[in-house]
């Protein structure tokens, strides 16, 4: 994780203490949780984007990509490229549709 920031109702920006939360990279999804006799800040947030955590996803080399994504991204990349004229913009058949879900399936986060 990159850094916990949170804004006040006057707009400052504070940047939560890296010291006082620790990251859970093995669950999922990740969550940040306090570290023991720590406790949230207790400035009074704005009503909007008041939390930002900024962090850094995905993984370090392409080597590492798991080949099931792999797959799911060559077979868009092909459905596109083998129907550039006739496929409506964002829309892909159905049979391809069916795989992509089928290969990423195992990633998708359902709950939060």
């Amino acid at each position: 994780m990159t850094s916990v920031k949170y804004y006040g109702v006057d707009d400052t920006e504070y940047t939560f203490d890296v010291d006082k939360y620790f990251v859970d990279t093995v669950g999922e999804p990740g969550q940040v949780h306090l570290r023991g006799y720590q406790s949230w800040p207790t400035t009074t947030l704005r009503d909007y984007n008041a939390v930002c955590v900024t962090y850094v996803a995905g993984w370090s080399t392409p080597d590492l990509v798991p080949e099931t994504i792999k797959q799911a991204m060559r077979l868009i990349v092909g459905h596109f490229y083998e129907n550039r004229e006739d496929t409506q913009s964002g829309t892909v058949n159905r049979a391809i549709e069916n795989g992509v879900r089928a290969l990423l399936g195992v990633y998708q986060v359902r709950s939060f």
